[in-house]
């Protein structure tokens, strides 16, 4: 991945290009064993647009309101709800804290 692309999906700007491994394939840096070898799912240095290496996020318990779906939602999405939930400040520069997935009386000030 050159630069152009990079910055579409919001990766770090001092890195200058990505190595992303196809479909089926895993790249480890290892020292030992193969540098480059067969995998199913997902590793670490996989480009984020396979579905299969998607995973889910359960919240349950005080503070979260029952019964609510989000059809996605990104890792970078997580550290707004802790925030929230704990009751701290938190700007996030690319994380979303959805409307409807924290009870709004459920805020613990520490």
């Amino acid at each position: 991945m050159e630069r152009t692309e990079l910055d579409k999906i919001g990766a770090d700007p001092a890195a200058v290009l990505a190595l992303a491994p196809v479909k089926g394939i895993a790249m480890s840096s290892a020292v030992e064993g193969e540098p480059i070898r067969p995998a199913k799912g997902g590793t670490h240095g996989f480009f984020p647009d396979f579905d299969e290496i998607q995973t889910g996020f359960i919240g349950s318990g005080a503070g979260f309101n029952k019964g609510v779906v989000l059809p996605m939602m990104g890792l970078e999405d997580i550290a707004p709800v802790v925030a929230e939930l704990l009751g701290l400040p938190f700007e996030a520069i690319d994380g979303v804290l959805y409307p409807g997935i924290i009870l709004k009386e459920s805020k613990t000030a520490l």
